[in-house]
């Protein structure tokens, strides 16, 4: 679905021009999707455990959003606005997907002051370095000649890859928790999680086969 036109390289206009295809039309879908899932788990979060999940879901919703406006932007600046915004919530889900899955699996203690402060330094360092023009490159860039073209994908800086590393691990040490906890739940408790745990992690494993081609 065209809504408006690309324009020639180097064209001004007053407003930013959006092409929709399948791809962003799925992740539009998608962050509507996450903004009812948000609303109904904030009025339902009783819990701790309840909080934890409303920020992954919040996370969840930053990133498919951000990439959704990423898909759909036409012009190299808006495109990359877009995409170093989608890290807002890919460096917040780590953090709050290990808070879930500890309480999820009944494991408070872990959830704790100190442990959510070293959590906390991955975030602040990565968006640190999106956030400056010199260390910029280091996590994503585009290539020479890339304005010209209207396919142009951000290519991995060296620190990428250390990044995508960190938030495997924490990411999957944290489902492997829930997966221990619900092998000892009943059988429509098992449905129900497991059915949520694949949702919110869905983003992250599309993002992970796309990375990797």
């Amino acid at each position: 679905m065209l809504l408006q036109p690309r324009v020639a390289p180097g064209t001004l206009i007053s407003a930013t021009a959006w092409q929709w295809t399948g791809a962003g039309l799925a992740m539009l879908a998608a962050t509507a999707a996450y903004v009812a899932m948000a609303a109904y788990v904030w009025r339902r979060r009783g819990a701790s455990a309840g909080a934890a999940l409303t920020l992954v879901v919040v996370a969840v919703l930053i990133w498919a959003g951000a990439y959704a406006a990423e898909l759909g932007a036409t012009s190299l600046a808006a495109i990359g606005r877009w995409g170093d915004l989608k890290y807002v919530g890919i460096v917040l889900l780590p953090p709050a997907w290990f808070a879930f899955g500890a309480l999820f699996a009944g494991r408070p203690g872990w959830v704790n002051g100190r442990t959510l402060a070293l959590l906390a330094i991955h975030p602040v360092l990565l968006l640190a370095l999106l956030a400056n023009d010199a260390t910029h490159d280091l996590v994503r860039f585009y290539p020479p000649g890339a304005a010209d073209d209207p396919d142009a994908v951000a290519e991995a800086g060296p620190l990428f890859w250390p990044h995508m590393v960190y938030t495997s691990l924490v990411l999957w040490g944290s489902t492997a928790l829930m997966v221990t906890a619900l092998v000892r739940a009943s059988r429509v408790y098992r449905r129900v999680s497991t059915l949520l745990i694949v949702s919110l992690l869905a983003p992250y494993v599309f993002n992970l086969l796309y990375n990797f081609d």
